[in-house]
């Protein structure tokens, strides 16, 4: 079954008719454009949205190894979103029906991510691509972390702590900068590339952002003591 309102088509299954027909397009909408202004990005239209019923399914459409219970969605080629199923997201995945417009709103900033920072690696920034995404997506205040960053990169031993700690750097420098941050941000990831080390990547943050970023992180209250 298909649902088209335009911005937004979604492909899914009979099981989740009644869901689909109760989708809040507004809220949809408005995560869309708190995205596209973030970015200062152009339109994205339309971002198709299919149901996936299965771990099986997910790992065809994706083309991914493997799947851990965390993942729920996948934003790929084409404007596409691979998520979860309402229906069965609670089946394969530790998330919840409520997590929905959360996960849509994650997803489609990184659509917009690809579409501002265009450099060949940018992916692998994923603590500011996860980071971002939940920002946008407007998740609960971000949980403190324990100790310094470490990196400005990814963490690519714990890759659920680029959602924690960069979603938590996003958020103390929209705090700190305001209407500035977005563009801040930008520079950094535009002026950066993943080959650089960490010295310098920090330097840069420094350059930018006048201060070191655990301090800024301290100073809105974001590390353990």
């Amino acid at each position: 079954m298909i649902k088209n309102n335009g911005k937004f088509i979604i492909k899914f299954e009979e099981q989740d008719k009644k869901f689909v027909e109760k989708l809040n397009w507004k809220k949809l909408d408005k995560g869309y454009h708190k995205a596209k202004e973030f970015f200062e990005g152009e339109d994205i239209s339309p971002i198709k949205i299919c149901f996936i019923y299965s771990p099986e399914e997910f790992l065809f459409f994706t083309g991914w190894l493997k799947l851990e219970k965390w993942v729920v969605a996948c934003a790929r080629n084409n404007n596409t979103i691979y998520i979860f199923a309402p229906s069965v997201v609670e089946k394969y995945t530790i998330h919840k029906n409520i997590h929905f417009y959360f996960t849509l709103l994650h997803e489609i900033s990184h659509f917009f991510y690809r579409q501002a920072i265009t450099s060949k690696d940018f992916a692998k920034f994923s603590l500011w691509n996860e980071g971002i995404a939940e920002y946008i997506a407007n998740r609960k205040k971000p949980q403190n972390i324990d100790s310094h960053l470490s990196t400005l990169i990814e963490f690519r031993d714990e890759p659920v702590m680029n959602y924690k700690a960069g979603h938590l750097l996003i958020d103390c420098i929209m705090n700190e900068f305001g209407s500035t941050g977005n563009k801040k941000i930008i520079q950094f990831l535009k002026e950066t590339d993943s080959n650089w080390t960490q010295k310098e990547l920090f330097f840069k943050f420094e350059e930018i952002f006048g201060m070191n970023a655990n301090i800024l992180i301290e100073l809105q209250g974001g590390i353990k003591k």
